[in-house]
Formats: C-alpha cells, sequence, structure tokens
C-alpha cells in the first residue's frame, strides 16, 4: 500500500469513528440529562473537526501547537508526454527539464517527498539541476523518467510533493539523458488534502495535558435546550 492508500485509509477510519461516537452519544442522550448528553455531543464533533483538519497553525509541528490537526496538504501536477516522432521508442530516458515546482517559494515541495506515479503506480525517476527556494524546499528541478512509447502514444504522469519531512527521499538511480521529439503539456497544480505522517509522530511527542487543551473545549459551548 502506498502512501496515498494510506493516508485515504486513516481519513476513513477516523470519519467511522465519528459516526460510531455519534452512535454512542445517541445512546447515552436516551438515557442520561438532555442537556449534558448535547453538550457531549456537540464536544465530540467539535474534537473530530478538529483531528480532521490541518490544526493551527497549519504547521504546527514545526512552529507550536495552539490547535491539533493530523490533515495537511499535499500537491500534484499533471504532465502529459506524447511521442512526436511516429516510431515506437521502447524503454527511454525522458528529461523533463524546468518543472516547477514552487515558482512563489511557498515551502510546499520537500525534495525528499517528490514522487511520480502513473494509473496508481510509481514509477523511477531521479531530480536533476534542482534549484532551491531555501534549505532542502524545491523551486525547480530536472526529472529524469525511464518509461516506455509506443509510436504517437501519450501517456500522463502526476507529479507529487509535499512539505512533509516524515516523507523518506526515493532511493531510485537513473542517470540524466536527454530525447527528442516528445511534446510536453504540464497541467495546473493540484491541491490535496491527505493524513500527515509527521504530524502523526508529532503527535506521538505531545504530553497528554498539551494534547487534552488542544482537542478539548473546556466550558466555552454553552447550549440552552428549550422544547
Amino acid at each position: 500500500m502506498n502512501l496515498i492508500h494510506f493516508s485515504v485509509a486513516i481519513i476513513i477510519f477516523l470519519l467511522l469513528m465519528t459516526l460510531i461516537f455519534k452512535e454512542y452519544l445517541n445512546f447515552i442522550s436516551v438515557h442520561e440529562d438532555v442537556e449534558e448528553s448535547m453538550d457531549a455531543k456537540v464536544k465530540s464533533f467539535l474534537v473530530a473537526g478538529k483531528l480532521l483538519s490541518t490544526g493551527f497553525p497549519e504547521n504546527w509541528q514545526k512552529s507550536g501547537l495552539q490547535q491539533l490537526g493530523l490533515l495537511d496538504y499535499a500537491y500534484k501536477k499533471p504532465v502529459l508526454l506524447t511521442e512526436a516522432n511516429g516510431t515506437d521508442r521502447g524503454y527511454i530516458l525522458l528529461n523533463i527539464t524546468g518543472f516547477v515546482f514552487d515558482n512563489n517559494c511557498s515551502l510546499v515541495a520537500l525534495n525528499s517527498s517528490v514522487r511520480v506515479y502513473e494509473n496508481e503506480v510509481e514509477l523511477p525517476f531521479n531530480l536533476y539541476n534542482q534549484t532551491f527556494c531555501e534549505g532542502s524546499y524545491l523551486k525547480n528541478a530536472t526529472i529524469i523518467l525511464n518509461v516506455s512509447f509506443s509510436a504517437n502514444q501519450s501517456r500522463m504522469f502526476f507529479i507529487y510533493f509535499s512539505n512533509d519531512s516524515s516523507v523518506l527521499p526515493s532511493n531510485y538511480s537513473l542517470p540524466f539523458s536527454t530525447a527528442s521529439n516528445f511534446s510536453l503539456e504540464v497541467y495546473p497544480t493540484e491541491r490535496m488534502i491527505w493524513l500527515s505522517v509527521e504530524k502523526m509522530k508529532a503527535l506521538r511527542q505531545l504530553n497528554y495535558s498539551d494534547a487534552v487543551a488542544a482537542l478539548l473545549t473546556g466550558n466555552e459551548i454553552y447550549l440552552e435546550v428549550t422544547e
């Protein structure tokens, strides 16, 4: 199971747990004081909502926690490559020159997080001529792929990246190369939300009181129940 599938599975799991929590609280509301049970129900949904958010600040695992959240943003950029020479190429090293990860240097693309997929299959690649915004945060780079093409074939690839420092770098090794007679179309970057491994690891480092303070609402919720 790749990281994307793992993240989706965890999010679905959290949603299911929220539904189970809801049913439990529905049971409580039948047997306990209505106002108290409604107060608990509202707080439970607030807790679930916080966990299924990015938290505050969004990079709390790096800059300090105020509100706990386990989700974060990842990015993908579709790339359409087409064989333009009318000949079967077999496997060939392709060069995507000057691929832009983060033109505004918003620090969203750690070079260790980059992955290339086609139809949910991870492909070997290497980064060359990397230009950085700061540290290991990419601005642009040349991407080398080892893929096969038949005559006039078009293939869509997806370049994924994020600022999650817990994602280990890939260990592929492809030599630098160039190939001619290919057309390239790069589509706009798409932002996705996914479960942050880095935030899950940071959660393990929090002490109990900090975690509770970042989740529980205390006495800030007031409900008036009328019939």
